[in-house]
């Protein structure tokens, strides 16, 4: 199908759904869907979002993007075409997921192509800890600073410290980027909770109980995004699907458990946090103030 043909198929279904009754919702699901876009900071429960996503009935898995550091950097211009025709190839009904920052160009694209996006966000404290666990393991030499986390840290308060306050890219190995502190690994994503087609979501009211949540929010949660993407699922299958999403299977799940930073940071830790981290527990709902 040329392209004018398939914006012209486009029209006529739109045009089709705006015909369909007011009161024949679950119809204009059926017939009206969205290429979806799961979005996140790493570590904050890619793994999570991806299996809501595959328990959506309606939906199937197109693939990933990779995280990039600063996507507005004009040495990554070969990453920007790369990642434009991602989601120029971006179909309804199929997802995608990764680490998409926000800037014009990724929102131009997400407009243009009528993708919906679920960004799901994690309390920035776990994160930290998530991503010691993470720069511990080889993954098979793929991550730059595991060489450093391993071999050089000597323990895990080092490696709690150099995860909040970043790392430069000169420890890194097969790349020079650097490792951003707390705040500046959310810095470029922040921008997506004021996007109109976007569903901010949080890893806690996801993750249910298995992962020390609560399974009557993640019931609200999980049909608050089949319904924003356009599908529709009954209780039943609501009900199948949850029992599947939590899945420690994932090679880069560690503990999928929430609130251990309250086990792990120490005194100095904390204090660490509160300096690089700036005012984000506030901006991501976590805290009503800095005086945790």
């Amino acid at each position: 199908m040329t392209l004018l043909k398939e914006k012209k198929f486009v029209k006529e279904i739109k045009n089709l759904v705006r015909q369909i009754p007011v009161g024949n919702a679950e119809l204009k699901r059926a017939i009206q869907s969205f290429p979806v876009f799961g979005n996140s900071v790493p570590k904050s429960g890619t793994h999570l979002l991806r299996s809501a996503l595959m328990h959506i009935k309606g939906l199937r898995l197109g693939g990933s993007l990779r995280y990039i550091d600063n996507f507005d950097d004009d040495t990554n211009e070969t990453h920007r075409k790369f990642v434009a025709s991602s989601l120029e190839q971006m179909k309804p009904h199929l997802f995608k997921v990764g680490h998409l920052t926000y800037n014009d160009f990724i929102v131009n694209k997400m407009i243009e192509k009528n993708i919906k996006v679920v960004m799901i966000v994690r309390d920035p404290r776990d994160i930290i800890l998530s991503h010691v666990n993470h720069a511990k393991k080889n993954f098979g030499g793929k991550y730059r600073f595991y060489d450093y986390y391993a071999h050089v840290l000597k323990n895990d308060d080092e490696r709690i410290k150099t995860s909040i306050s970043g790392l430069s890219g000169s420890f890194a190995k097969g790349s020079t980027a650097y490792l951003p502190d707390v705040y500046g690994r959310f810095e470029y994503f922040l921008g997506w909770k004021e996007f109109e087609h976007c569903l901010w979501v949080k890893f806690e009211d996801l993750i249910g109980q298995n992962g020390g949540g609560d399974d009557m929010l993640q019931r609200e949660t999980f049909k608050k995004i089949v319904d924003f993407v356009g599908c529709s699922m009954s209780e039943g299958e609501i009900d199948l699907a949850l029992q599947k999403i939590f899945d420690p299977s994932s090679p880069t799940f560690n503990k999928g458990q929430i609130g251990r930073w309250k086990q792990q940071f120490t005194d100095e830790h904390i204090r660490l946090f509160k300096k690089h981290a700036k005012n984000l527990l506030v901006e991501l709902d976590y805290e009503k103030n800095n005086d945790w």
